[in-house]
């Protein structure tokens, strides 16, 4: 469902490739996807091969960083 994730702080990373470009169906449902993870208070993180490792691993430590100050309760 997720590429990628640490449910505990509900962040979520997932690689748009090619196939994103050519399935329009795919991509469709993607969207929808992520319409519903956010809703149920999923950060996702959406990266493509042309971003580099370090502004990756950046998106990622700041998330860690906003989802660490969150209240428990949330």
């Amino acid at each position: 469902f997720i590429d990628m994730g640490w449910r505990e702080l509900k962040i979520g990373l997932e690689y748009d490739g090619d196939l994103h470009l050519s399935d329009r169906k795919r991509y469709v449902k993607d969207i929808g996807r992520h319409e519903v993870l956010g809703q149920l208070d999923w950060l996702m993180i959406r990266v493509v091969k042309e971003h580099s490792d370090a502004f990756i691993l950046h998106r990622v430590s700041e998330a860690f960083r906003g989802r660490a100050r969150l209240p428990k309760s949330a």
